[in-house]
């Protein structure tokens, strides 16, 4: 059973979980004063905020499943936390020629939609094709739900399929889920925002119990006051920040003028 993810395109904001902790050591001073954090510490920051990335923003990704015939149960990744949506390979009808995730107007069926030496039809004329797919489907019994159990990270697809892999003809669906293995380098411009201003949040309360616990330190003109308690006070204020700016995002849409 074949898993395989389904490659994305990485934007400006591809940055390595390296890039990111030199970042987040800068914002708290480094390069002008000591910060006492070591790799322990950097690993640490980075997996409490890729869990909560995950668990409050999403990192979704899509993976293609191999479809066995009569097999409505799968078992996906550990890394899969929800599954977000499901496109099944379409199942072959005697009278209709549709391609393999229901692009209908690639086909022979729509063909003068394609073809330049043919007069195309009109739009009303796909959209009643269209709908006689959907209608027929559902009448052959074509369409497929699905539902998902986190932890057993088992998907059934009902009811069965009863077309799929044959020899060399593999069918694939493609599943786009929640994924628990957050890539940094992935990142959407506002996710990229999110989980650098999380991951500092986690480097100041890290780095704030180390300096409660060792509150001074001498110096040459005296004792000199350590910052923790308001290293502490600050991530918590932005961390309560952060969350309600994750609940209320939305991703804005495109107006349409013309």
């Amino acid at each position: 059973m074949a898993f395989d993810p389904v490659p994305g395109v990485a934007g400006s904001t591809a940055f390595t979980e390296d890039e990111h902790w030199a970042y987040t050591l800068r914002k708290l001073g480094g390069g002008v004063i000591e910060i006492e954090l070591t790799d322990a510490h950097k690993k640490d920051c980075l997996d409490d905020t890729k869990r909560w990335y995950a668990d409050r923003v999403v990192f979704d990704l899509h993976i293609q499943l191999q479809i066995t015939p009569g097999q409505s149960d799968y078992i996906l990744p550990s890394h899969v936390i929800d599954v977000l949506d499901l496109w099944l390979p379409n199942y072959q009808l005697p009278t209709l020629d549709v391609d393999s995730f229901s692009v209908t107007y690639f086909t022979s069926l729509f063909g003068s939609w394609t073809s330049p030496q043919q007069a195309p039809m009109p739009y009303s004329d796909l959209v009643q094709r269209l709908q006689y797919l959907e209608q027929i489907g559902r009448i052959f019994s074509t369409d497929r739900a699905w539902e998902y159990w986190p932890r057993q990270r088992r998907l059934m697809i009902m009811p069965a399929p009863r077309t799929g892999s044959f020899g060399a003809l593999i069918s694939y669906a493609i599943v786009r889920v929640a994924s628990s293995s957050v890539d940094t380098r992935d990142l959407d411009p506002q996710g990229h925002d999110f989980f650098r201003r999380k991951l500092l949040i986690e480097a100041k309360r890290t780095l704030g119990n180390i300096r409660t616990i060792y509150n001074s330190f001498p110096t040459t003109g005296g004792d000199r006051q350590m910052n923790g308690a308001e290293l502490l006070r600050q991530a918590e204020t932005e961390e309560a920040k952060l969350n309600t700016d994750t609940q209320n995002w939305v991703r804005g849409n495109n107006i349409i003028v013309g």
